[in-house]
């Protein structure tokens, strides 16, 4: 909460960040003891870092440019498929032309990865009670050495109904515990809180800042897919058909993050957007809250009696 509060200070949040974080998943995972509720948070303060740098003038000074390498080293080491975001400080680096910027970058980019390669080496000699298969490197090698085998699990996967379904029903959220779901209404009311003001703020961002955009759809969508790689070589089996594993939560943090990109402070000037800006979060939060609260009487007392 008080890393939330401080990206809060530093960036004003705006409609579609405070949707995601009222999403029934993100408030049982940030009120959670595992480090989703860190990664969360963190993802938060990067997000308002970010759109300081996009869509602010004032003066962006080196100090914040180390916080931010230091918050992108907790995410990469904490969620490996988050790698991805360590192509930002060399294009903030260029933005803002900060000097040896690149080089800094570049360290952290090393440190990270041998950090990964350790856990990777730790999972592989059995420590990791969690995995199907100790393997971990061997079936690294194997996938990058058998390319078709690995676009196949890809489309199996990514287009199999079922699991779409899966993440996203898991993204809005089940309460951690994957035989709790809602109405399929519920589902549908999230969904739309979320896409239409994703959709406008993106395709108004695109117009504004279309570079800034693109390098953000790009890491989106390779974390999207190491996403799927990472969860691969550490929870499946060689001889799987279809990439297991993968829960929506994992995603929370792309659009956390992304919401500041895409949204900035395009409307900040307008009425009706302050209106809705006041408006909208509070009520999905109260939906959001109400149907929890529900969803657990349902379960574990009206279920017992």
């Amino acid at each position: 909460l008080s890393i939330i509060l401080y990206a809060n200070k530093l960036y004003k949040f705006n409609i579609l960040t405070l949707i995601t974080l009222s999403l029934p998943m993100t408030i049982f995972q940030l009120g959670s003891t595992s480090p989703d509720s860190l990664i969360f948070s963190l993802s938060i303060l990067l997000g308002a870092f970010l759109a300081r740098i996009v869509y602010s003038d004032i003066e962006f000074k080196r100090i914040d440019f180390f916080k931010i390498l230091v918050i992108l080293f907790v995410l990469v080491t904490t969620k490996f498929s988050l790698y991805p975001l360590l192509l930002i400080p060399f294009f903030i680096s260029k933005m803002r032309k900060i000097k040896y910027g690149f080089l800094l970058s570049f360290f952290f980019v090393i440190l990270s990865l041998c950090w990964i390669f350790i856990s990777l080496k730790l999972i592989s000699s059995g420590e990791g009670v969690h995995f199907q298969d100790s393997n971990t490197l061997g079936k690294i090698f194997h996938y990058l050495t058998n390319l078709n085998r690995l676009i196949y699990l890809y489309k199996e996967t990514i287009f199999d109904s079922a699991s779409f379904k899966g993440i996203l029903t898991s993204f809005i959220g089940v309460l951690g515990w994957l035989d709790t779901f809602f109405d399929k209404y519920v589902y549908c009311i999230f969904f739309v809180f979320i896409s239409i003001p994703c959709l406008y703020f993106l395709c108004y961002s695109f117009i504004e800042k279309p570079l800034v955009i693109i390098f953000s759809c790009f890491l989106a969508i390779s974390i999207f897919l190491l996403t799927y790689f990472i969860l691969l070589v550490t929870w499946n089996p060689i001889d799987t058909n279809i990439i297991t594993g993968v829960q929506g939560r994992y995603f929370i943090p792309i659009l956390l993050i992304f919401s500041f990109i895409i949204g900035g402070n395009n409307f900040n000037n307008s009425e009706r957007y302050k209106k809705l800006e006041s408006f909208i979060p509070i009520l999905v939060l109260l939906f959001s809250v109400a149907e929890m609260v529900n969803l657990l009487i349902n379960r574990y007392y009206l279920a017992l009696v």
